[in-house]
């Protein structure tokens, strides 16, 4: 029996009978050798660890391997104190908003309602013309505490208490005690017939065995 294979027709890209071609990538990225260090490079550094950036997307932003960076840790002094602290104070900013999250809090907000206006004829009574404008309100926003947030900042200080790991210590002993009391004599017969046919089928399967 032969079975059909599916025949996959390639995805055509052309656009008007002519194929698209990818823009080339900037020259300026192309430019990584013997970049000379800066004193302006530890001030680079310092914001692109406030933004989150690592060790690799720093060098790219400079223009050098990641082996000059380390070069320039142990050579440069400023360059390391502005690597240590920018990432200091970006895990700082992300702890507290984590803890933020995890217990609830407020901020000040303003919320833009409209509000409708209109001009009335001193004399009549009568409505000349009307309108909307916008209306800013002052108000608080609450955010109510978040237990997944509330779960991983306890994990993180209290890995000991909060974390995955289940650690049993000590010996379990479990004892399974069977009320017979409340049974009938019919029962309690029928019980007896059940145990001895497991005790006899038991004795068949390590005879079977040996």
């Amino acid at each position: 029996m032969y079975m059909k294979r599916k025949v996959v027709k390639k995805r055509d890209y052309s656009h008007g009978g002519k194929a698209i071609t990818m823009p080339d990538a900037p020259k300026f990225l192309e430019k990584r050798g013997n970049v000379q260090y800066k004193e302006e490079f530890a001030r680079t550094a310092f914001y692109l660890t406030l933004l989150g950036a690592t060790d690799v997307q720093i060098s790219q932003t400079l223009g050098c391997g990641t082996n000059t960076i380390d070069k320039w840790k142990h050579t440069h002094t400023e360059f390391k104190e502005a690597l240590d602290c920018g990432k200091i104070q970006a895990d700082g900013k992300v702890s507290h908003s984590l803890y933020l999250a995890a217990v609830g809090y407020s901020h000040p907000d303003q919320v833009v309602l409209s509000n409708k206006r209109k001009e009335y004829d001193p004399v009549t009574g009568k409505v000349l013309r009307e309108w909307t404008e916008p209306l800013v309100v002052d108000t608080v926003k609450s955010y109510p505490p978040n237990v997944t947030a509330a779960i991983k900042w306890l994990q993180a200080r209290q890995p000991e208490i909060w974390g995955n790991k289940l650690r049993l210590e000590g010996q379990i002993n479990h004892t399974h005690k069977l009320d017979l009391s409340k049974f009938s004599d019919e029962e309690l017969q029928l019980l007896k017939k059940i145990s001895m046919r497991n005790i006899e089928d038991t004795d068949y399967e390590e005879v079977a065995g040996e």
